[in-house]
């Protein structure tokens, strides 16, 4: 089985492959890390840093988007 670069979603457990996950940083996102911030608290999920390595994935995606 082929090595997969699997990572861990910032707001809920889930862990993904990269290429599914979306990215969490820049300027036109910055309501977006605020929400993300607020969401991973009430996961009870200890607050980190948002960095250029922060993903989240599809089912945390669409609510942050207002879908």
């Amino acid at each position: 089985m082929a090595m997969r670069n699997i990572l861990h979603c910032f707001i809920c457990p889930a862990a993904l492959p990269s290429r599914l996950m979306v990215r969490l940083v820049g300027d036109e996102n910055a309501d977006k890390c605020a929400t993300a911030q607020q969401r991973r608290l009430a996961n009870i999920r200890p607050i980190i840093e948002i960095n250029e390595l922060t993903r989240i994935c599809p089912a945390a995606t669409d609510p942050l988007l207002g879908k």
